[in-house]
């Protein structure tokens, strides 16, 4: 076969195998934001059933009716149930789990425990807002409303329950047709792909080819296809978010006129239902969906409403007017309300029960949903952006050989190794939105430390490990190569990950964190190992602004598709997703960088490290204020605002793990498109400390902002700030350090290593440092002060610390 040909051949199969995978990744993530939307509709369908026997019972226990001895119990729970498709169980128990009523056999008189956990306390069940999580066991999910007594006093618990394939039989119609609409999408762009590669890309008889071209056409083809697959994304959920939330009222208007002709049939008056307008009224405080309900007499003159304000006083000025809302079949169900006639034994006609959903909040849902699918539009075409990077490193001679391999024309060959440093953060940045929050969850007091403290102990002893390897890995590189300690890192990454799934209990978590810490240091210092390897004075900053996007690249992806899908497959299976991504990078990694195994030319001792001359260049004046005064405290900003501080105080506010994720993208945005940028300023300027100098006063005003911001503006304030400024200080710091004369003399690779190391102590003390400003000045104010120290530390540096003379390093 020709080498044109066969050349042709490889760029056309990894072209599609690219294509297949941006779009399988964004179908993924999409019907994962519409399993969430379909999950929360179809719970508050039950959750309905448990409010209606709430006022039901609750009326009963407020009247004196204890609930051990409530006779007619099981008929009312039997009619009630029976309006409700697909009912699996009803239980209704004491609150110390007795159970005095199940729809299934033999259930009655055991323990309510024995079935599903009551994770909520008495102080909880008081409290009239209080609505208790879903919980899922042995294939059904228990939704639990407490009952209460006339002084707000926990009387018992309602768990009602369904089966989880009703879940699952909604998502597997939405994944089908999902499937349909991607599979013809995809054809499409195949199509156009091909041509295009066909057209547009010539390939010479010795297997030469384009790179730019190619570049051009995947971009163009491969994005138009994200941008079709988003918004028929967007335009499926939409519709289906509002047929099931049509399905859900439809259902509650049939049971409540099930409820209001019972007592027409009892012979009272339409116009004569005492109260029926403040039940109304709890519906509505119980269900966002629904702005109110009304009932409207034979001529259409309204008789009773309540909205999100409670029951409606019609006699009032206005009220009239308000109650006259335009009817719209998107966001209105009518019920015909009828009476049997006892002369004539005819069904008359006597009024309608009209329930009106609330369009605002419809309208934030799918807001919500096109945020979402925004979200997973950006993540695909960064992904795309990656696995175009990854085709330049298949397209170059050196993957094919295990020779030298060329110099990239696009990228150089330190851009080889970004494909492979995306996956390492990918898998890194996974649990970043979330970990704080599952140590809340699993976190005892422990040796007297403060609760915030303990809650950063994960995130620290991370830090702490990575710290402690990344001298070692600095070492294993100029000795062995870049590729042995990058791969240890890999699989024990995969351990850390596996151990923390498996964690029970927070010394657990906080081990297994420390063992992928142990894999994270090792694998990142080689793979900016690899960067100092094969870059010159010239090239350093490119090279490690490189670097730095695929680190950021990987973490926005992976902190991204993390908080997502947090949410919904639970902290745990993320951590298993961490473990198989880190997999992947290994085998990956053996397969398709084989090419760049190779030992460094270098006598010596073997493993012997020179601790003497690192400690003299640790000691040099230059190095300790880049430390101490800008490179420590930039890591603890990094790690202790963004990491630690952002999840939690986010969360406070009801923000969902999505939209966390979201802010952390923020700050990846702008190490990928703008710290590039910044270091070609950096490269181009003789002194690098007046960017070091601009980037610590910068990232302090940015935290210090929260002196008069909080709230989501004072995060997104302090983050756009902090991410410009470490835009610049990324490759700043770096270039300084490696221009100094210690630094040569030493090594590249030992020196970075042992920089890296202490700066790792930033890190770890990150979490701790917030922790302890939190302790001394509040919250927001407590931020506000760690961007006064940052600057304060930035002065110092300004003051003591002298710039290397052009050309030449200085000591």
């Amino acid at each position: 076969m020709k080498t044109s040909t066969l050349r042709r051949i490889q760029l056309l199969v990894v072209s599609l195998l690219i294509l297949v995978l941006a779009q399988g990744f964004n179908a993924s993530l999409s019907v994962s934001s519409f399993e969430k939307i379909y999950r929360t509709s179809l719970i508050s369908i039950y959750r309905m059933l448990g409010h209606d026997l709430q006022r039901h019972v609750e009326g009963a226990i407020r009247f004196g009716k204890p609930l051990s001895k409530f006779l007619g119990l099981d008929n009312l729970v039997r009619s009630r149930a029976a309006q409700y498709p697909a009912v699996a169980d009803v239980l209704v128990a004491l609150p110390d789990g007795a159970v005095v009523h199940s729809l299934k056999p033999g259930r009655a008189g055991r323990n309510l425990s024995e079935f599903v956990p009551v994770r909520f306390s008495a102080a909880q069940a008081r409290d009239a807002h209080f609505s208790p999580k879903p919980v899922t066991v042995g294939g059904d999910v228990y939704v639990l409303t407490p009952l209460r007594g006339k002084q707000g006093t926990w009387e018992g618990t309602i768990a009602v329950s369904f089966p989880e394939s009703l879940l699952d039989a909604k998502l597997h119609a939405q994944v089908r047709s999902s499937l349909v609409d991607l599979a013809w999408m995809t054809g499409l762009a195949a199509l156009v792909l091909l041509l295009g590669l066909f057209v547009f890309v010539p390939v010479g008889a010795d297997g030469s080819i384009s790179r730019k071209r190619v570049f051009l056409v995947l971009a163009v083809v491969l994005g138009a296809a994200q941008v079709l697959s988003s918004w028929s994304t967007v335009r499926q959920f939409s519709d289906n978010y509002r047929a099931v939330v049509l399905e859900q009222t439809r259902s509650l208007a049939s049971i409540l006129r099930g409820d209001v002709e019972f007592f027409l049939s009892k012979g009272i008056r339409i116009d004569r239902l005492r109260r029926i307008d403040f039940m109304f009224g709890e519906i509505v405080d119980a269900d966002p969906e629904i702005e109110d309900i009304r009932i409207l007499d034979a001529d259409a003159r309204p008789l009773y409403m309540a909205d999100r304000q409670g029951a409606v006083d019609l006699a009032a000025p206005g009220a009239q007017a308000r109650a006259k809302t335009a009817a719209s079949p998107d966001y209105d169900v009518f019920m015909t309300l009828q009476a049997t006639d006892r002369d004539t034994g005819a069904r008359e006609r006597k009024g309608v029960l009209r329930v009106h959903l609330s369009k605002p909040y419809m309208d934030s849902v799918i807001r919500s949903i096109v945020l979402d699918c925004a979200t997973v539009a950006v993540l695909s075409l960064m992904l795309l952006s990656e696995l175009i990077v990854f085709l330049s490193v298949f397209l170059g001679e050196g993957m094919r050989r295990s020779g030298a391999p060329p110099r990239d024309a696009e990228f150089g060959t330190y851009g080889v190794v970004r494909p492979i440093v995306f996956i390492l953060l990918v898998a890194t940045s996974l649990s970043h939105s979330f970990l704080p929050l599952y140590m809340e969850e699993l976190y005892q007091p422990l040796l007297g430390l403060s609760h915030e403290m303990v809650v950063g102990l994960p995130i620290s002893a991370e830090m702490l490990c990575a710290g402690l390897m990344i001298g070692v890995s600095g070492a294993w590189i100029d000795r062995r190569g870049w590729h042995e300690p990058f791969l240890a890192g890999l699989l024990l990454c995969a351990v850390g990950s596996l151990l923390s799934a498996l964690a029970g209990g927070q010394i657990a978590l906080i081990l297994a964190r420390g063992a992928f810490g142990l894999g994270y240091g090792l694998a990142w210092m080689a793979g900016q190992g690899f960067v100092i390897n094969h870059t010159d004075s010239a090239t350093k900053a490119r090279g490690m602004a490189c670097f730095v996007a695929a680190v950021y690249s990987g973490s926005i992806c992976g902190a991204a598709t993390g908080g997502m899908l947090a949410e919904r497959i639970g902290y745990s299976h993320v951590f298993l997703a961490a473990m198989g991504v880190c997999l992947f990078g290994f085998v990956f990694t053996m397969l398709l960088m084989r090419g760049y195994f190779r030992r460094p030319q270098r006598t010596g001792a073997g493993w012997a490290i020179d601790f003497r001359a690192i400690r003299q260049l640790m000691c040099n004046r230059n190095v300790v204020l880049l430390l101490v005064a800008r490179s420590i405290p930039t890591a603890v900003a990094l790690i202790g605002f963004l990491y630690y501080f952002c999840p939690i105080y986010l969360d406070s506010y009801g923000f969902s793990q999505a939209n966390i994720a979201r802010v952390l993208m923020v700050f990846g945005l702008f190490m990928i498109y703008v710290a590039p940028l910044m270091s070609r300023w950096v490269d181009r300027s003789a002194r690098k400390k007046p960017f070091i100098v601009g980037a610590g006063l910068l990232g302090g005003a940015g935290l210090a902002s929260f002196f008069v911001l909080d709230g989501m503006v004072g995060v997104l304030a302090a983050v756009t700030l902090f991410s410009l400024s470490f835009s610049f200080a990324s490759s700043s710091h770096v270039v300084f350090f490696l221009n100094l004369e210690r630094t040569m003399s030493v090594g590249a690779g030992e020196a970075m290593g042992a920089y890296r190391a202490l700066e790792k102590i930033g890190q770890v003390l990150g979490p701790i440092a917030v922790a302890a400003f939190f302790g001394l000045a509040g919250v927001e104010k407590g931020v506000a002060w760690l961007g006064v120290a940052t600057m304060a530390a930035t002065l110092l540096f300004a003051l003591g610390a002298r710039e290397p003379s052009p050309g030449r390093g200085r000591g």
